[in-house]
């Protein structure tokens, strides 16, 4: 008889309901982890714990218990909280340093920096409780150093809105987040998100998404096309420049996604 196989999803929100389904189409029994008896994957998984997603032992505990083959998380908040239980577990995870890292814009911008053919805006790190910086050029674009999704994002053309812009910016980030961003505006191009998936180390692009924004001020996203309406060319130069970039951010084991633009 085969043995049932047990994959573990931190959270239980929308993100956990699509993974539940892919879960389910894989033959894999799911399980799903919140205290919040509220959220739309529980009673759609196959089990659901009442536990909060912060218990990472009472959850690793769990996970031995039905021998649990995978972790995934559904946030930005659980990334961490994921690989931790991977770790733990000696299942493939990232490593746990660098989860808590990954979401971190400024991170990332400093780890890119001597990636061949990956071009990258000037950009300043602003931490709360710091004096307001003086930008001597703009139009700049002024974001959280974490969260996705286009919040808090503001392009900006003037000093005198650098204050409300920095402000608009912590609005949108958790009160234990601290930094948001400031880089030069690259305006003109294409914006597209790139798709990886990555297994000890080794790098494959598996997709590229064209995004269609709103442009200034907010950027925001208003729909996708998939396959991108790239040339051959940029499409292998991507597939040859994502996974240089995945190496120095120190990506082992996980899916990513990565936004860039071509200009």
């Amino acid at each position: 008889m085969k043995k049932d196989r047990h994959s573990a999803i931190i959270g239980s929100g929308e993100m956990a309901v699509i993974l539940v389904e892919n879960a389910n189409r894989m033959g894999l029994i799911s399980h799903t982890f919140s205290n919040d008896l509220s959220d739309k994957a529980v009673g759609f998984s196959n089990y659901h714990h009442n536990v909060s997603i912060f218990e990472v032992e009472e959850i690793v505990n769990i996970c031995k218990k039905f021998e649990v083959v995978g972790i995934l998380p559904t946030t930005e908040l659980t990334i961490s909280i994921a690989a931790s239980v991977a770790n733990s577990l000696g299942l493939h995870g990232m490593s746990v340093d660098v989860s808590r890292k990954i979401t971190d814009k400024g991170y990332v911008r400093d780890c890119a920096v001597d990636v061949k053919n990956l071009e990258q805006p000037k950009y300043l790190i602003w931490n709360r409780g710091e004096a307001l910086p003086v930008i001597d050029r703009y139009p700049v674009i002024v974001k959280p150093a974490a969260m996705g999704g286009k919040r808090g994002v503001v392009v900006l053309y003037s000093q005198d809105k650098l204050e409300s812009a920095i402000a608009y910016a912590l609005d949108n980030l958790p009160a234990y987040k601290t930094r948001v961003i400031i880089e030069e505006y690259l305006a003109g191009g294409t914006e597209f998100s790139v798709e990886s998936i990555s297994f000890e180390g080794k790098h494959k692009v598996i997709q590229v998404t064209e995004k269609i924004t709103s442009g200034p001020p907010h950027c925001v996203e208003l729909g996708h096309i998939q396959p991108a309406r790239i040339s051959k060319n940029i499409r292998e130069n991507i597939e040859v420049v994502i996974p240089q970039l995945l190496d120095k951010v120190g990506v082992n084991n996980t899916t990513s996604h990565t936004e860039i633009k071509v200009i």
